[in-house]
């Protein structure tokens, strides 16, 4: 069998079923998915388990986002045909999540934190929840972005558009708990986009914030009471790393959603650019732990390890994205695909660097990447007042979905490989893309 194939077809199908012009859940009688021959490590095996469902954000806690189903294929998805559409009401930017199904039931959030589970395969409603949300949410630039919910100890988690984590209870949706987890008058925009994730009892996440002045954190709270149990700051408190107070404005929030690891009871995540966006005069040094990828104890949130993959980013190259679990050569590996374009490979366990490689092929922010040492040769930053072609855009190489091909590569969703026109200016906040699916579709063959 052609491993590489398999999981690039896998994920194209996902892609097209639950990401073109609406999200679409896959409303069939599957009799059982065949699990693919390469299995055999506990890595491997993971990322092709309990096929009948998507139970978690990426499916599988290796993050490779594939499906090992293969009752539609290359041959017949051209007989797909719509099953059923679900309406969520409010489509302000639409519908930006990936879609979690559990034993035959459909969960996503939609506009302004409104949670729907459905019957994945006649979409009838079961039940919706809509939190009565702070009005300071709609005074930050992310209004509306909900990106998924997560599901597991018998509740629906979110987190909200004014800083809070909520549990719902998953037959019912009613609410169990809600913890206010950011006081958003006094660090504003610190808000959560994506969903908080399960670590066994543990709930954690991280907030939205590198383009914007604050200090971002990650938190955790119990699963079950909502109880806070501990907060890490992705701003190293060192003045090489952050002179002054330029810290505490220094952005890196970790606002895409992690990662963990029940064999190592490891949390993997990774934050956002330092700020302000393109400007990096007033904060001179390495600027840690923004653009990094985290390995944080569950229990604790001590640091395991890092891996910063943009010191002193100046570009807007974010390191948010998922850690993607392999086996090769009888190493267990990270591969993390940076937005920058160039592709990050490191022990799962201590973050030592393995290999560095670009996937695009238009860059010129440097001339490359040690593949030994990570560190950037030929940094091209941006000037004051001088605009200079930067390769490549700052919505980075791919958007925010990535699946491996088991082997050798990744594949992924990438944006355009455009080229921007950039200067060093403190930068304005930018707008969110409205360009999102608005309703949920099933299709049937």
């Amino acid at each position: 069998m052609n491993t590489n194939r398999g999981v690039r077809r896998g994920y194209r199908c996902a892609v097209k079923a639950l990401l073109g012009a609406s999200i679409m859940a896959l409303g069939l009688a599957v009799p059982g998915g065949e699990k693919s021959a390469f299995a055999q490590s506990v890595i491997d095996k993971a990322g092709v388990e309990d096929p009948q469902n998507w139970p978690q954000y990426h499916r599988t806690y290796t993050a490779w986002r594939y499906s090992p189903l293969d009752q539609i294929n290359k041959d017949n998805i051209k007989k797909l045909k719509v099953a059923w559409i679900h309406q969520p009401g409010d489509i302000t930017h639409g519908i930006q999540a990936t879609p979690i199904v559990i034993d035959g039931v459909l969960y996503y959030i939609s506009a302004y934190n409104r949670v729907h589970a459905v019957n994945a395969a006649t979409g009838a409603a079961i039940w919706n929840y809509k939190p009565k949300l702070d009005p300071i949410s709609n005074e930050v630039f992310y209004i509306a972005a909900s990106r998924g919910v997560t599901v597991g100890r018998g509740k629906v988690f979110i987190g909200t558009l004014d800083g809070r984590m909520i549990a719902l209870d998953q037959k019912t949706g009613k609410e169990s708990w809600s913890t206010q987890v950011v006081e958003m008058r006094k660090c504003f925009g610190c808000l959560f986009s994506s969903p908080p994730q399960l670590a066994g009892s543990v709930l954690f996440g991280g907030t939205t914030g590198g383009d914007q002045p604050q200090r971002g954190k990650i938190y955790a709270v119990n699963a079950d009471t909502g109880e806070r149990l501990w907060t890490f700051d992705t701003i190293r408190d060192d003045p090489s790393s952050w002179p002054g107070d330029t810290g505490d404005v220094g952005g890196g929030g970790a606002w895409m959603p992690g990662t963990y690891d029940p064999e190592t009871d490891t949390i993997y995540i990774g934050t956002s650019n330092a700020a302000p966006d393109f400007f990096g005069e007033g904060r001179k040094g390495d600027n840690l732990y923004t653009a990094s990828l985290l390995a944080l104890d569950a229990k604790t949130g001590k640091l395991k390890w890092h891996r910063q993959e943009i010191p002193h980013d100046v570009w807007d190259y974010d390191a948010a994205y998922e850690a993607l679990l392999v086996r090769r050569d009888d190493k267990d590996l990270i591969v993390h695909l940076n937005k920058s374009g160039f592709v990050f490979v490191m022990e799962k366990n201590t973050g030592a660097l393995h290999n560095v490689w670009p996937l695009s092929e238009t860059y010129n922010f440097v001339k490359t990447i040690d593949a030994k040492t990570g560190e950037l040769i030929g940094r091209n930053e941006p000037k004051i007042d001088e605009s200079t072609v930067m390769c490549p855009y700052l919505l980075g190489v791919r958007s925010r979905i990535m699946a491996p091909t088991i082997r050798r590569r990744v594949s992924g969703t990438p944006t355009p490989w455009k080229c921007v026109k950039r200067s060093s200016r403190p930068s304005r906040n930018r707008r969110n893309s409205r360009r999102s699916p608005r309703s949920i579709l099933a299709w049937r063959i």
